[in-house]
């Protein structure tokens, strides 16, 4: 619910406020990446550079240039910040601005920032949980991997030992991932206040907005996977 009030506000607004309170998302978490990645410094700085284009009271087209590689223990570990600041830089190189695609992507970035806190109090929380989940993925990532290369899946008895692997994790996981820990949703709703206050004083900015079109556009963003390719450009 408190998602799709934020896509709801961020609807119609303009573009230049929209892309400010994305650089605010980015540059919000930005010092937390700084201390837990000293080593990535290339990354934080495009990162910076990526949130101070958002900023530019214009709005308009910007070019932040590619992002810098990152090592895997980064890609890994901060992927929902990265993906926050990937989609910040794509929007801001995108000459068109349709609302809805632009408050889906915003949201998505916003949302992504407060994610990638949200996981890094787990992972500090339940460490066993987090590393669990971990796994999880990488066996995942490996049945799929498998069947692409081999084209007709898993041997049955090999399908059935991995198939069991992922019960006895989803067994272990079961109210224990971030959505269900109590110390990363504090942290999720108390960012969330921070959000609603620059949401707050952006409604200043809006112009008249049509009702119909963003229930139209609030329907389909909340049908799709929230990213600024899968919006109707409406």
């Amino acid at each position: 619910m408190v998602r799709d009030c934020c896509f709801s506000v961020l609807y119609g607004l303009p573009a230049a406020v929209s892309h400010s309170i994305g650089g605010r998302a980015v540059l919000g978490y930005l010092p937390i990446f700084r201390i837990r990645w000293p080593d990535a410094e290339e990354m934080a700085t495009y990162a910076r550079c990526v949130a101070f284009a958002a900023g530019d009271a214009t709005g308009s087209e910007a070019d932040v240039g590619e992002r810098p590689a990152v090592g895997s223990p980064v890609s890994r570990t901060e992927g929902a910040f990265l993906g926050a600041v990937d989609n910040l830089a794509k929007v801001l190189g995108s000459p068109a601005k349709p609302p809805g695609p632009l408050a889906a992507a915003i949201e998505w970035v916003v949302w992504c920032c407060i994610h990638q806190r949200q996981l890094n109090v787990w992972a500090a929380d339940d460490p066993a949980a987090a590393a669990m989940a971990d796994e999880h993925w990488d066996l995942v990532e490996k049945v799929l991997g498998v069947r692409m290369v081999r084209g007709s899946g898993l041997a049955l008895a090999e399908r059935q030992t991995l198939e069991a692997r992922l019960l006895a994790m989803d067994e272990f996981l079961k109210g224990r991932r971030e959505d269900a820990n109590v110390a990363a949703k504090a942290v999720e709703w108390r960012e969330w206040g921070v959000v609603a206050g620059w949401l707050s004083d952006a409604c200043g900015h809006y112009p008249s907005i049509d009702e119909d079109g963003l229930q139209q556009m609030l329907a389909a963003w909340k049908a799709s996977a929230c990213t600024w390719e899968n919006m109707p450009q409406g």
